[in-house]
């Protein structure tokens, strides 16, 4: 192991190779690549949309820190980026540590000036073993066996903002914070996804994070996620024992109220936290500001697009479903000795 490389990480790698048009190429045997693991990734892979410059994610669910990249495969090896056709192919690197035990956790700073180090060597192993594999060979991901990562220690400060997730919406942010939101999440000790390095705003309908940050986005704006197979609602805080993970200060405790029997009345909300409040609630506030009205009517177009979408998506579905119950028909027909095809010449 090189001096400052951290052990113990598991590596995590989503690719199709030459032929095979199957994604999962390495993950732990304890995850199902249908459940959270799979939305974190399509949560910064996301097709391989908008990846003209790198992703990167920072995520904490269901016991589990997960960190890696999301970019082209050209990026990390000079053979193993096009398919078949040659159609230019996209991947995701990363890995994976248990809360169980302490992990250093990588700087934003540190991936993007190591990513290709980092992540070309795994890319490499993982997606090697077959990309000349026909597509019935390569049905089921690899199995991660720990490997050193390239990072150092990093103690992040002891103090400080964390990330917190609002049910149901995603927080997008200006690039220019991505170091502070990166360095947020490392202190948190609460479920959240962040994906840094979206370049346009108009590619993120409906975010599968809970924090983001978008190059073309001048202020923070809030948008409705869907985050829903991230179990982010689950209590994994770590146990006292293994607290050092994400390193943490208790506030100070309050002064001693006055001895006195007259009650201290609660200050109110400033304006904004009120209005604030309102919106997570659902209310209407008695005042709102233009960027309300820009944001509620932003929210409201993203839901239009959905809905059409879903609409498109289910008269598929519909046409697919009655073509299956013609071709069902006529197998049955076939099989009982009837002939369902009055074209076909058969004698009378």
């Amino acid at each position: 192991m090189a001096p400052g490389e951290q052990a113990g990480w598991l590596p995590v790698v989503w690719g199709r190779t030459r032929r095979a048009d199957t994604w999962w190429r390495v993950l732990p045997a304890a995850l199902d690549s249908e459940g959270w693991i799979g939305e974190a990734v399509y949560a910064v892979f996301a097709g391989g949309r908008d990846l003209e410059r790198p992703r990167f994610t920072l995520c904490r669910s269901r016991g589990w820190w997960l960190t890696g990249v999301a970019c082209a495969a050209a990026d990390l090896d000079s053979e193993m980026h096009t398919d078949e056709n040659g159609r230019p192919l996209f991947t995701f690197v990363g890995w994976l540590h248990t809360l169980d035990q302490p992990a250093a956790l990588p700087t934003l700073d540190q991936w993007e000036r190591h990513r290709v180090e980092w992540a070309r060597g795994t890319y490499a192993r993982w997606c090697g073993m077959d990309w000349e594999a026909l597509p019935s060979d390569v049905s089921l991901p690899h199995e991660s066996v720990a490997e050193p990562v390239g990072w150092s220690s990093n103690a992040p400060a002891l103090d400080g903002a964390v990330l917190r997730y609002r049910p149901g919406r995603a927080e997008l942010r200006p690039d220019s914070e991505r170091y502070t939101l990166w360095q947020a999440g490392t202190r948190s000790r609460e479920p959240f996804l962040l994906v840094v390095g979206w370049s346009a705003r108009q590619s993120l309908k409906a975010p599968h994070c809970t924090h983001a940050t978008v190059a073309d986005l001048s202020a923070t704006v809030i948008v409705q996620a869907q985050v829903d197979g991230l179990d982010l609602d689950a209590d994994d805080r770590p146990s006292a024992d293994t607290a050092a993970v994400v390193p943490f200060r208790p506030p100070a405790p309050s002064p001693p109220a006055p001895a006195s029997s007259t009650p201290v009345p609660t200050p109110p909300a400033p304006a904004s936290t009120a209005r604030q409040r309102n919106r997570w609630l659902g209310l209407i506030p008695g005042t709102a500001s233009a960027r309300d009205l820009e944001q509620l009517e932003q929210e409201l177009t993203e839901l239009r697009e959905q809905y059409a979408d879903c609409r498109r998506e289910i008269a598929m579905l519909r046409d697919r479903l009655e073509r299956g119950e013609r071709d069902l028909a006529a197998l049955r027909a076939r099989v009982d000795g009837a002939d369902p095809d009055p074209t076909s010449g058969g004698t009378g």
